[in-house]
């Protein structure tokens, strides 16, 4: 089991050692009842990790427009949050005490001003999506799980049942 000390210098080390974005501080959420605990944050975006059902997942929040249509900038997300995991999962100081499942990816609209949640916009945000799905999981090889709840943000899951390595996703990606 990961905890909030180790994440919370993992993350302090990754600020000195990035070259790839600017990485400005970790900050300690633990006194919160609900959300991070420990989040890094970046120019770019902030990382930070996320439990659910048992699992754990790294959130990557994108803060800063990018370049290109919507399926390259979810590339460029889903690229960027790989990279991260394939970090964590790596640290020496974990020793395979952490694990990803690259089965599964998560996806939010963090603007609720510009993606409302509408069923218009999940469709939407799913034509771009698949293209990037197409290419991670193989066409037609994966399924959508629509976030929609009252008052939420857009979000959809997409589901694979093969074993996904994420080395192997980050290579068809990158």
């Amino acid at each position: 089991m990961l905890k909030d000390e180790e994440l919370f210098r993992i993350f302090n080390e990754w600020i000195s050692e990035s070259s790839e974005e600017v990485l400005i501080d970790v900050a300690d959420y633990k006194h919160l009842n609900h959300g991070p605990t420990t989040i890094l944050i970046g120019h770019e975006a902030n990382y930070f990790l996320e439990s659910k059902d048992q699992s754990k997942g790294l959130v990557y929040a994108r803060k800063q427009p990018q370049e290109g249509d919507l399926s390259t900038r979810l590339t460029l997300t889903l690229l960027a949050s790989l990279r991260g995991c394939m970090k964590l999962e790596s640290h020496p100081e974990l020793q395979g005490r952490l694990k990803f499942n690259g089965n599964e990816v998560r996806f939010i609209a963090n603007d609720r001003l510009q993606a409302l949640n509408t069923e218009d916009n999940i469709q939407l945000f799913k034509q771009h999506l698949s293209p990037v799905l197409d290419t991670l999981f193989s066409p037609n090889n994966y399924t959508f799980e629509n976030e929609k709840q009252p008052n939420e943000r857009l979000g959809v899951i997409a589901r694979t049942t093969e074993s996904a390595d994420l080395s192997d996703l980050f290579k068809k990606l990158a």
